[in-house]
């Protein structure tokens, strides 16, 4: 069989797949006639131990050594010895990766990973991706069943399909806040995936997924700065709940979506939250896609203030126990909730009945669950169809919306704000609704949180509380 190769000086492109498979192939010699190298040039050349690229090469086509384990490649005066811990060559002049190394880090003159650059490298455990970098090209490292950790810098905007897809033993994964994309079934089959870790809840907010490209569809944990998340309010500048954008996390408790989300709620966001209690949505919203809160069975507790509550809010969940209702939703559209057989409690915030269609309850709703109404409201109720059904209809004073969780933060009013009785030395904040932040003490002190009339999220470490004055 062919075991060496030396390419005439007429020659000025290898061509995509030339020698892909030639495994009995040592060495190979081309001349500065060449300025490009095509993909899969020379992959599967297992025996390859020796290639010079010289500095008339301007381009490296696609996983154009890949899986060449025992190989050393000079590039003008640099040189890359796979018999140091490389599975193969890694850059040339023109910026272009090619393939992998056991422990790799990528030079700074790096712009771009390729699509397949280190596909199939078992052999790689570790590497550093520097800033210069901006995009990670299809597959990149898909198959890499050694590699354990990865960060993606700031630098980079987008992330290819399949990027890690197979990776079983990546543990962890960073997400820089310059990612806008991951493409489809980027972290697909990586089983062992435990943490995300990102430093801006609007830059993850704002990321485009496409179909379970997201790493939380396998990891329980998702760290903001270093703190693990578990209760989030959207940012106020975070218009749309994108797709998938929270599917599969599962250590995500409460959701509060503010009234400057004025988009739909994309379709999987919340698919398999399976721990997910608590959910607000804001006067904005007006339409959930199909299954953005699917297979949620644990949402106990659903807060509404859209001004009229479509029939696709029915997805939300079946399994509901609390309802509330806020002060801006006018009707409930016939159906929304026809099959939340396990609402016991209804909280009604305005004092003017909404219409609501009369397939939303049943005569077990009707009988059973306990429907609250402001104060000075209760005969408006009673006359109103449907809410008229209800044979438990009790009077209340909302001056305060508290968590349902009985580990939630607790608080007493103050003639202007509130004080905290079991925050001592715990680090706090306040948001509104919107997800604005009000006020933030790293080490609370026993004072008074100021507040003006409104509904707030007061949060003491992972654990929050609505509070309305």
């Amino acid at each position: 069989g062919l075991t060496s190769v030396t390419i005439p000086n007429s020659v000025t492109s290898i061509g995509d797949g030339a020698f892909s498979g030639c495994s009995g192939l040592t060495s190979v010699t081309i001349p500065n006639s060449v300025t490009s190298i095509g993909n899969s040039a020379f992959s599967g050349c297992h025996g390859l131990t020796s290639v010079t690229i010289p500095n008339s090469v301007t381009s490296i086509g696609n996983s154009a050594f890949s899986g060449c384990t025992s190989i050393v490649v000079e590039n003008g005066n640099k040189k890359y010895d796979s018999r140091n811990n490389c599975n193969a060559i890694i850059e040339t002049e023109t910026n272009t990766l090619i393939a992998g190394c056991k422990n790799t880090i990528i030079p700074n003159s790096v712009t771009s990973i390729g699509n397949s650059a280190f596909s199939g490298c078992h052999g790689l455990t570790s590497v550093t991706i520097p800033n210069s970098v901006t995009s990670i090209g299809n597959s990149a490292f898909s198959g890499c069943s050694g590699l354990t950790n990865i960060t993606i810098p700031n630098s980079v905007t987008s992330i290819g399909e399949g990027v890690f897809w197979y990776c079983i033993s990546l543990t962890s994964v960073t997400i820089g806040n310059g990612v806008t994309s991951i493409g489809h079934w980027a972290f697909h089959y990586c089983d062992s995936l435990e943490n995300v870790y990102i430093t801006d809840l609007t830059a993850w907010c704002n990321i485009n997924h496409g179909t379970w490209s997201n790493p939380l569809n396998y990891a329980r944990n998702l760290y903001l700065n270093g703190e693990l998340l578990t209760d989030i309010v959207i940012p106020q500048n975070v218009t749309e709940i994108k797709n998938e954008v929270f599917v599969g996390y599962y250590n995500l408790k409460s959701v509060t979506i503010g009234d400057h989300v004025t988009s739909p709620i994309g379709g999987r966001s919340f698919q398999n939250c399976y721990n997910l209690k608590s959910v607000t949505i804001g006067s904005g919203v007006t339409y959930i896609e199909p299954d953005a809160f699917l297979n949620c069975s644990n949402i106990f507790n659903v807060s509404i203030n859209s001004k009229i509550v479509n029939d696709e809010l029915r997805m939300i969940s079946t399994a509901i126990k609390v309802l509330i209702l806020g002060e801006k939703v006018i009707e409930i559209l016939d159906g929304m909730l026809k099959n939340c057989n396990d609402i016991r409690t209804i909280k009604c915030l305005s004092s003017i009945p909404p219409k609501v269609g009369i397939n939303n309850f049943t005569s077990s709703h009707y009988q059973d669950a306990t429907l609250y109404v402001p104060k000075s409201s209760l005969a408006a109720y009673k006359a109103a169809e449907v809410w008229k059904n209800f044979k438990n209809i009790v009077e209340f004073d909302p001056t305060a919306i508290e968590n349902i969780e009985a580990d939630a933060p607790a608080f007493e009013f103050t003639d202007g704000g509130i004080q905290l009785t079991t925050a001592e030395g715990k680090a706090v904040a306040v948001y509104t609704t919107g997800g604005a932040l009000v006020e933030k003490i790293d080490s609370y002190n026993g004072e008074e949180i100021s507040l003006g009339k409104g509904v707030y999220v007061v949060r003491v470490g992972n654990k929050s509380v609505k509070v309305k004055l």
